[in-house]
């Protein structure tokens, strides 16, 4: 654990914490913030998926801020967008859940997993494409965030002013 400080890298904790094209779950104002640093296609990301949500879910005063790094290949990148693009039919935290619970499809699935969520297949397809360059600002922003912080690799938290790289236990919302 690493306390982050304005002068590290210049990374400004509300930037992480409160990036506004970012995917947030729980509560957008909550008291307690957390950025998570994720890819789909990583197993750790799975395993902790469970008690992150917990944690956002807690007491309704808990944010957790998305932010997409997809270091497993064009696959992961292809998931994060999708992800992303579910935004605007308001189905983000379905198809979310539904990529977390899939272990590693494959770009063939994809597909069949957004209408399972939901999703109008046609219309996420057209906004992927159209915010393409919004969504690559996103993650181009997430990896200069991600280097200043040294992270390893996935997960990875920032709670706060402090930084987790690595899984972030149940602990940190007072339960054990």
């Amino acid at each position: 654990m690493t306390e982050v400080r304005a002068a590290d890298a210049a990374l400004d904790p509300r930037l992480v914490l409160d990036d506004a094209t970012a995917p947030i779950l729980g509560n957008p104002k909550g008291d307690l913030k957390i950025a998570v640093f994720f890819d789909y296609r990583c197993p750790y990301c799975r395993k902790a998926e469970p008690g992150l949500l917990q944690i956002a879910r807690d007491n309704g005063q808990n944010s957790l801020t998305i932010k997409d790094w997809p270091i497993f290949g064009q696959v992961s990148m292809r998931m994060a967008q999708l992800a992303w693009s579910a935004q605007h039919q308001g189905r983000y935290a379905e198809l979310h859940a539904a990529l977390m619970t899939r272990g590693r499809p494959g770009p063939h699935e994809l597909k069949a997993i957004a209408a399972q969520a939901g999703l109008d297949v046609d219309r996420i397809k057209a906004d992927m494409f159209r915010d393409r360059e919004t969504f690559a600002a996103l993650v181009r922003r997430t990896n200069d965030q991600v280097l200043a912080f040294r992270f390893p690799g996935t997960p990875a938290c920032v709670v706060g002013r402090f930084v987790f790289p690595g899984v972030l236990e149940m602990a940190v919302s007072g339960r054990r």
